[in-house]
């Protein structure tokens, strides 16, 4: 897919329909976005490194247990492509709530995040994820 116009709008697509798939906590249907292992690699800046399914999906069970999320918006950097692989870079932001107490604290939860894709038998699918958030600085 080296046409980079295709690659938007597959990477748009992918992302509104993993956008979905968080809001629903959809388990399954965001897994299958990944890649399997030996292929998987996920990492999160604050150390979390996943190379399962078994891992990945354990993560995002984690997520939906803690979070209720309201609302998904992603915006796309850079994106790159070629017959193989599509590289993107983006920024995503997660409007959660979740119980704390007797209180439901509502928080955005910002990420840049960068997808790696890799074409596996005609489908496109997440080789590769880096996801660090965005911490907010007050000066």
């Amino acid at each position: 897919m080296a046409d980079l116009d295709l690659a938007s709008t597959f990477v748009d697509q992918c992302f509104s329909e993993m956008a979905q798939n968080y809001c629903s906590k959809d388990l399954s249907a965001l897994l299958e976005h990944y890649a399997r292992e030996p292929d998987l690699l996920v990492w999160h800046s604050e150390g979390e490194t996943l190379t399962t399914a078994e891992q990945l999906s354990l993560h995002y069970q984690e997520l939906f247990d803690q979070f209720d999320i309201d609302s998904v918006n992603f915006r796309v950097e850079k994106l790159f492509a070629n017959q193989q692989q599509i590289l993107s870079t983006s920024l995503w932001v997660l409007s959660t709530q979740r119980q704390i107490e007797d209180e439901v604290v509502f928080e955005d939860q910002s990420l840049r995040a960068t997808h790696l894709f890799t074409n596996q038998k005609d489908r496109w699918l997440i080789n590769h994820l880096h996801v660090s958030p965005m911490h907010v600085f007050s000066g």
